[in-house]
């Protein structure tokens, strides 16, 4: 018998973590990207240097597409993520919107 999928068992968070010179756990990371579909609903941009984490940018969840506020992320739905680095800052786009981080970690090289 299949057991039927619940809300539950859709992951809420997840991240994306651009990761600079050696890997390890502590290793300073140039961008840190984490939609959160709990009830803190946004999405959190920040960045981490010599295993100090920078100020937390937080960005709404709900963002306007024309006239109707739409979700940056939909629970149990496909997505895209796109990553672009520029000369001194991030872009990250989703399917339905595009958030900046700025200043970067790192240069961008």
């Amino acid at each position: 018998m299949e057991r039927p999928t619940s809300f539950s068992t859709i992951p809420l968070r997840f991240f994306v973590n651009l990761q600079t010179g050696r890997p390890a756990l502590d290793a300073d990371v140039a961008l840190h990207f984490n939609p959160r579909l709990d009830s803190q609903r946004c999405v959190v941009l920040n960045s981490r240097r010599s295993k100090e984490w920078m100020a937390e940018e937080r960005h709404a969840l709900l963002v306007e597409e024309g006239e109707a506020m739409v979700p940056a992320f939909r629970p149990g739905k496909e997505g895209e993520v796109i990553i672009k680095a520029e000369d001194n800052h991030y872009q990250v786009g989703t399917t339905y919107y595009r958030y900046i981080l700025q200043p970067s970690a790192d240069p961008v090289a």
